[in-house]
């Protein structure tokens, strides 16, 4: 990658997350920590169309996919949230983020799954997908 990409993704990021405002009140964890740290990229509404989307390579995780949540587990979304995804742009927040954080903006990422509108917080249906390029796949530990 070169210099003046990243520079340009950077400034992108940058200027997303300082036009975008906090989406939630504050007694709303997840949704409001989703909107200040994971909107610029991911998209208010999880569809990984976020402002920033378009200078990221790969594309970010469109939430509202039914075959991205097709074997993944809390504990998964979990681990991305908390570590990042190697070879992407996406950070970890272990360092940045309490457990408790962290937790609320899973949970709040799992609403976006099939199934959520209906009370049904379990996505997938158990058949690992397959993975695109810079795609992680269900069950596998971020960095492995």
């Amino acid at each position: 990658m070169t210099g003046d990409r990243v520079a340009g993704r950077v400034v992108a990021l940058t200027l997303a997350s300082l036009l975008l405002p906090a989406v939630a009140p504050a007694d709303a964890l997840g949704p409001r920590i989703y909107g200040e740290r994971c909107s610029a990229c991911h998209g208010a509404e999880g569809a990984g169309d976020g402002p920033a989307a378009a200078a990221l390579e790969p594309s970010p995780r469109n939430f509202r996919d039914p075959a991205f949540w097709r074997g993944r587990t809390r504990a998964q979304i979990r681990l991305v949230v908390a570590h990042g995804r190697p070879g992407t742009l996406m950070a970890g927040f272990e360092e940045v983020l309490t457990p408790e954080e962290i937790d609320a903006v899973v949970s709040y990422v799992l609403d976006f799954g099939p199934g959520a509108e209906d009370g049904d917080a379990s996505p997938g249906d158990g058949k690992a997908p397959t993975a695109g390029k810079g795609e992680d796949t269900a069950g596998q530990r971020p960095g492995t």
